[in-house]
């Protein structure tokens, strides 16, 4: 992996929830935040939910999705888009499944509607702010009493094909 490939993979560890956003049959665009999994080794985003829920079957009509992460308090966000799909493997659910899911799948594994999701990545584009928002707001202020233009800061940008 590369420097962007480990900013990518960093984020992604440090929030952990995403907006999972796809579309409707009717080409409806629907959001829903979801609790990452895992972020394998290939860089595919594991997500477990209910076989029967709303978003896979919005996945077998589109597979195409986005996921938007973002940590506001360090001016730190990632949007990547990808496809999805349902995974039934049952050894795989066992290899991913962790105490936080045995709250909505209290069978474990083996629950009857527990499913996997599985996203492959396409592309991601990332944005770190390296400044405090106490500068930032200086620098605005600063703009603002002295009648010249806010200059921004000169933020962490990327585009990363995956």
């Amino acid at each position: 992996m590369n420097a962007q490939h480990d900013k990518v993979k960093g984020i992604i560890d440090k929030m952990r929830t995403c907006m999972f956003i796809t579309k409707s049959e009717e080409g409806e665009v629907k959001m829903r935040p979801m609790a990452t999994n895992s972020y394998d080794e290939n860089g595919n985003i594991w997500f477990f939910t209910d076989s029967n829920s709303t978003k896979v079957e919005e996945l077998k009509g589109d597979s195409e999705i986005l996921l938007s992460y973002s940590i506001p308090s360090d001016d730190t966000f990632l949007n990547i888009k990808g496809h999805a799909y349902q995974v039934m493997d049952p050894l795989k659910k066992e290899e991913l499944f962790n105490f936080f899911t045995k709250a909505w799948f209290p069978d474990g594994p083996t629950s009857p509607n527990l499913a996997l999701i599985k996203f492959v990545p396409i592309e991601a584009e990332f944005w770190d702010s390296p400044d405090w928002k106490v500068f930032q707001l200086f620098k605005m202020a600063k703009a603002v009493v002295t009648g010249e233009v806010y200059e921004e800061s000169k933020d962490e940008h990327g585009k990363v094909s995956l």
